[in-house]
């Protein structure tokens, strides 16, 4: 994991233990490492496909996957998956967003 992932990573874990729905999360407990790829969406780190795989199956059995998505677009993270959907992912969806509701506003 990048130094500036695990900075955020950190930040992160301590807001996110204020949130009740964590306790309900398929990845509590596990090694955040699986959710964080040495290149990013690019993955180009040995085993980054297999741990990009391993965090998509846990997202997608996990009860409170929107709650965590919606965190992670209300936060800003960069780095990791987070409600199932990678950095550019997410990216993706903001920029969607904020071109809806500018349309919306016109």
């Amino acid at each position: 994991m990048p130094g500036e992932a695990s900075r955020r990573y950190a930040s992160a874990l301590f807001d996110l233990l204020d949130r009740p729905w964590t306790a309900e999360a398929a990845c509590r407990g596990m090694d955040p490492a699986i959710f964080y790829t040495g290149g990013g969406d690019r993955g180009t780190q040995p085993g980054d496909k297999k741990k990009r795989r391993v965090a998509h199956q846990v997202c997608d059995s996990c009860s409170v996957c929107a709650e965590c998505l919606d965190y992670a677009i209300a936060a800003r993270e960069v780095f990791g998956i987070w409600g199932n959907l990678s950095e550019r992912q997410r990216r993706q969806m903001r920029r969607n967003r904020y071109l809806a509701q500018s349309n919306h506003e016109h």
